[in-house]
């Protein structure tokens, strides 16, 4: 059986040219099942936290990029911890504060990280890539 070059060629570049349109969907399902799980592991206070984490799908000169997180100003302090419990540049001593609204001074020497986006992305890792390979299958 004799294969044709320009044939096999020619059918790698329409796979290439349509790419970016076929990954949006496994992206986009990628991305859902990291922020539905990154909400399941969000520690919760008031909830408001968790009613921020979203995620977004751009276009960019490299291709589609998908992002998942939040934009509360707190949130990497959760995630990594802070003081002598931050995971990476943390206080290593103990630090006082004071509290308007109580009108107390508090001493503390930071609060223990507890991960919720990190967790999402390794817990569905293999689910992602399957989402990926289902498309390459196409191919």
């Amino acid at each position: 059986m004799d294969i044709d070059a320009s044939e096999v060629l020619k059918n790698i570049e329409h796979f290439i040219n349509g790419l970016p349109e076929r990954l949006k969907q496994p992206l986009e399902q990628a991305c859902l099942t990291i922020e539905g799980d990154a909400k399941k592991n969000c520690p919760v206070d008031n909830g408001i936290l968790r009613a921020s984490i979203t995620h977004d799908i751009e276009q960019t000169d490299t291709g589609l990029v998908g992002y998942v997180g939040t934009n509360i100003e707190y949130a990497p302090f959760v995630e990594m911890g802070t003081g002598i419990h931050a995971e990476k540049n943390g206080r290593k001593d103990n630090w006082t504060y004071y509290h308007a609204k109580s009108g107390k001074f508090y001493r503390t020497n930071g609060m223990i990280a507890k991960p919720f986006l990190r967790p999402a992305i390794e817990a569905n890792r293999a689910n992602i890539i399957s989402y990926f390979s289902d498309l390459l299958k196409e191919g």
